[in-house]
């Protein structure tokens, strides 16, 4: 059995698993918002059979991780990420970030490049994109009150485009009973209202290598692949490999993860600067 681990913040502690041989190489991978680190429960495995130390994390107010936070925004949570590398005593590492956290993941490059070796970002929502603006007022009421669990339980079945997890009413059990918790809304409202324009103005500060793996079908995005073209635009400073996954939603990792491993294996094996297309 896994033991959970803590890093400890101003407010409270983030919840982390840490597998695999602590002299490997080391993988953080950081799950979306409104949901738990065993968001990675297919990738991780895989990770680990590659000879990765791999360290899942919950957000902030998720999870294990502290109800205690009263603040909740992308940069809180780019610090998390350097907090939970200090805890885990990891110098370097690849960050895996899902959705927000892949916004995340690129502000902590930006902030902190000498602790961080390359980013595997999946449907990242790293651009504080028009749609999200017009929606950031609805947040509250939609998912903040006491029917936001059934809500967002909906709502999170509706990423999946291509292939359905198996557990994936297990796993959704879990998630609506986390939510359940007055606090733990508030974390995901607050993280769905957080403002991205920092993110994407710091995109040009980061130096480490960035796989980002996008689902054509993915509904958070107006356009996947337009959507991929202006993160490459905006990662001036640095390599990109990006891989468009046909049909697929916006959780990769669940959906595909054998094409996630691929991009993973690419970003560290691989020294040059590719752009690939649609992958099938």
């Amino acid at each position: 059995m896994t033991t959970t681990h803590h890093a400890e913040r101003p407010e409270g502690r983030i919840a982390y698993d840490d597998q695999g041989p602590s002299t490997a190489p080391a993988v953080l991978c950081l799950p979306s918002l409104g949901d738990t680190r065993a968001q990675y429960r297919a990738l991780a495995p895989q990770l680990l059979e590659r000879g990765a130390r791999v360290l899942t994390a919950d957000l902030r107010g998720h999870g294990e991780s502290d109800a205690t936070f009263t603040r909740h925004d992308v940069h809180d949570l780019a610090e998390d990420v350097i907090a939970v590398l200090d805890a885990a005593r990891v110098e370097r590492a690849v960050i895996a970030g899902s959705s927000i956290s892949g916004a995340a993941a690129l502000l902590a490059a930006a902030r902190h490049p000498e602790r961080i070796s390359g980013l595997l970002l999946l449907g990242p929502v790293a651009r504080d994109l028009p749609l999200g603006r017009i929606l950031r007022p609805l947040w509250r009421p939609l998912f903040g009150a006491p029917w936001g669990p059934t809500l967002w339980g909906a709502y999170y079945r509706s990423l999946f485009k291509r292939h359905v997890p198996s557990d994936l009413d297990a796993h959704l059990a879990t998630v609506r009973t986390m939510l359940r918790d007055r606090t733990r809304r508030h974390a995901l409202v607050e993280l769905l209202r957080t403002d991205r324009r920092e993110v994407e103005q710091s995109m040009g500060a980061v130096r480490a290598p960035v796989a980002i793996v996008m689902g054509s079908a993915d509904p958070d995005f107006p356009d996947p692949r337009a959507e991929v073209v202006a993160l490459e635009r905006a990662l001036t400073g640095t390599r990109a490999r990006s891989t468009v996954l046909e049909g697929i939603g916006h959780y990769p990792h669940l959906e595909d993860a054998d094409a996630v491993i691929a991009a993973y294996r690419a970003l560290t094996e691989s020294p040059s600067r590719t752009v690939e297309g649609v992958a099938s």
